[in-house]
């Protein structure tokens, strides 16, 4: 049977990157996040319209999951923010509350749920998980 291996979680990964870091990196950064944030707006925008919110949440999504991604996120590679797959899930969840006047906090309170899910995940690290899964052919 194999058995994922223990790795020691740093709270704080942030503080090494910084360390780590140099100005021409920094420089390097900078222009990767102006360059995929051109991009981004309009497309964030319309999977918010998608989702059936007004497309000023597709930017706060945006906004809230890079700065959390870019702070406490494990991957330098990994792609963060809205997709439109969650776009379209989201308006299939929430076709009933078309309509409703309260529908703002229909959408705050299903990303509050999603986002209590990914902690509780994350500290019963449950991602281990995915070492059972096996590998296609």
């Amino acid at each position: 049977m194999i058995r994922p291996q223990r790795t020691s979680v740093n709270p704080f990964p942030f503080i090494a990157s910084a360390k780590a870091g140099s100005a021409q990196t920094l420089s390097r950064d900078l222009l990767a996040g102006a360059t995929v944030a051109v991009f981004a707006v309009p497309q964030l925008m319309a999977y918010a319209i998608v989702a059936g919110a007004p497309p000023v949440n597709g930017l706060y999504a945006a906004m809230v999951m890079s700065i959390v991604a870019a702070v406490w996120g494990s991957s330098n590679f990994l792609n963060t923010g809205p997709t439109n797959s969650i776009a379209l899930m989201t308006a299939v969840a929430l076709a009933g509350a078309a309509g409703m006047a309260d529908q703002p906090a229909v959408f705050f309170h299903l990303t509050l749920l999603v986002g209590v899910l990914c902690v509780i995940a994350s500290v019963l690290r449950l991602g281990t998980l995915i070492h059972f899964v096996p590998e296609s052919a």
